[in-house]
């Protein structure tokens, strides 16, 4: 189980990073711990690329990213919606 803030109310999850929150999702049964960890590694990624860090993303890496989001998650493959 991860650890973050205790969340009761829906004004709660502004206080969760991004990171807790995909632990919270994996908690709540929203989608395994595959798709978190997959989730993560994409968001880690995105922050290379967002902050000022010098990193630049190629046009291979973006299309496996891209793909990789859209056959695991975006199908649902990952996700438990029920």
């Amino acid at each position: 189980m991860g650890t973050y803030r205790k969340v009761s109310k829906k004004n709660d999850l502004l206080y969760l990073n991004d990171k807790n929150f995909l632990l919270l999702c994996e908690d709540a049964g929203v989608f395994n711990k595959n798709a978190r960890l997959l989730l993560t590694e994409k968001l880690d990624t995105r922050n290379r690329c967002g902050h000022p860090t010098g990193y630049v993303i190629g046009r291979e890496e973006a299309v496996v990213v891209i793909e990789s989001l859209i056959n695991n998650i975006i199908s649902d493959a990952m996700m438990d919606w029920t």
